[in-house]
């Protein structure tokens, strides 16, 4: 996938209960995929993030949320290396004792 910022929403009510993990810490976590779009919606969607199957119910597909680029962080180029501009060389004369 090229440089991109996307923004959009996940939908909370959507997601399966039985697919939330709780880690050793407390914390609750869900796996999710992000998938690019054959074609952007009519809304401009590019992309959506879908619940990433459990290996013990692989047929879960849940859609939550779609996405679509940003408009306040737009795409941008990767950045070119910059060349130094060239310095001109100087010289030091014997009566000189700058070490520059």
């Amino acid at each position: 996938m090229n440089n991109c910022n996307l923004y959009g929403s996940i939908c909370l009510s959507d997601i399966p209960k039985e697919l939330i993990r709780t880690a050793s810490n407390g914390k609750k976590y869900l796996n999710v995929e992000v998938r690019e779009r054959k074609e952007p919606s009519a809304y401009g969607h590019t992309h959506y993030i879908r619940v990433s199957p459990d290996r013990n119910q692989p047929n879960t597909k849940a859609y939550i949320g779609e996405l679509k680029p940003s408009l306040y962080y737009p795409q941008q180029a990767p950045e070119q290396p910059q060349q130094a501009p060239e310095q001109p060389q100087q010289t030091s004369t014997p009566e000189d004792d700058l070490p520059f």
